[in-house]
């Protein structure tokens, strides 16, 4: 027999919370990657509570410092990132001209 259950421990409204696959782990430092003006940097981050989440989405991680509201990251890991690579939002126009 096999049963699943979800047990609420704390809750917090108003937080930030990205997706937990955002945040990488390196030399014993958490970080994101950011977009600023167009290209890569390493945010970075402390963060709190964890969301396993019930829907497609997955789960969640609470940032309790190091992003700020509306900071584009990447949530996908399409291949390997490094800081400083170009980046190109899609759906987005591209600035200038």
């Amino acid at each position: 027999m096999f049963a699943r259950a979800a047990l609420t421990i704390e809750r917090r409204d108003g937080v930030l919370a990205i997706p937990a696959v955002a945040v990488r782990e390196q030399g014993g430092r958490r970080f994101v990657y950011a977009v600023a003006d167009g290209r890569l940097v390493e945010r970075d981050v402390v963060t709190g509570l964890r969301d396993e989440g019930d829907d497609a989405a997955g789960p969640r991680l609470e940032v309790r410092s190091g992003l700020k509201p509306g900071e584009r990251i990447v949530a996908v890991n399409l291949g390997p990132l490094r800081a400083g690579a170009p980046v190109v939002v899609r759906g987005e126009r591209a600035r200038g001209g």
